[in-house]
């Protein structure tokens, strides 16, 4: 596979993946695609919690990158999951070197997708490749079960942190896919993205969620 492929793919991708976390797109996507496509959008979700679990857990560079390719292994039969996959293992791989060469720098890839209560009424879908600065805030669950994940991981030294439910953060120079969709039939938001930031500082507020907030 070429390393233009994921590239240019990716916003097929993420189309498939914002059917996933909307119900009304997936319905619209019944009528519109086959049979067979729509059953492999349905076990989207399912995908990215097992990464993002999977990646937590990652004690090394070389520990994360085997759990990546033993996801494609698992996932292969899905061709768009499969390029969301090389995406990643792209992205985090441009990260790595140049965290080789300058030590020094606070590059990190990001995964992260959440659900927050609506602010503003108008505010339009987004889909970016490049972001200067992007805070986020998720209050946790969608009205399915899917809960809110951000998964950030550094290189030098290498570590890995996952956020769950209620949680705020800020990024800058983000550079990768970042997409946000509102809906009318909810009062809730979804937002998704995923590449390489230049600084990123993300906040656990799942002591919220006991007290009521």
């Amino acid at each position: 596979m070429s390393r233009t492929k994921p590239l240019i793919a990716i916003g097929v991708i993420i189309s498939f993946i914002a059917l996933a976390f909307s119900p009304v797109s997936s319905q619209i996507a019944i009528r519109e695609s086959t049979k067979e496509l729509v059953e492999q959008v349905k076990e989207v979700p399912v995908f990215f919690e097992d990464l993002a679990l999977a990646m937590s857990k990652a004690t090394s560079y070389s520990e994360l990158i085997d759990i990546i390719d033993s996801f494609m292994d698992k996932w292969g039969r899905h061709p768009f999951l499969e390029l969301l996959l090389e995406f990643i293992k792209g992205i985090m791989n441009v990260g790595n070197k140049l965290n080789i060469i300058r030590p020094l720098r606070k590059d990190a890839f990001v995964m992260s997708w959440g659900f927050a209560k609506k602010i503003n009424p108008f505010k339009d879908n987004e889909f970016q490749l490049y972001r200067p600065i992007t805070a986020w805030f998720y209050s946790g669950k969608s009205n399915l079960i899917l809960n809110s994940r951000t998964v950030i991981i550094t290189f030098f030294p290498f570590t890995v942190k996952m956020l769950t439910g209620r949680q705020f953060g800020l990024m800058r120079n983000f550079a990768g896919v970042y997409l946000h969709r509102e809906t009318t039939l909810t009062d809730k938001s979804f937002t998704l993205f995923m590449g390489k930031t230049a600084a990123v500082r993300g906040f656990d507020l799942s002591i919220l969620n006991v007290i009521g907030q």
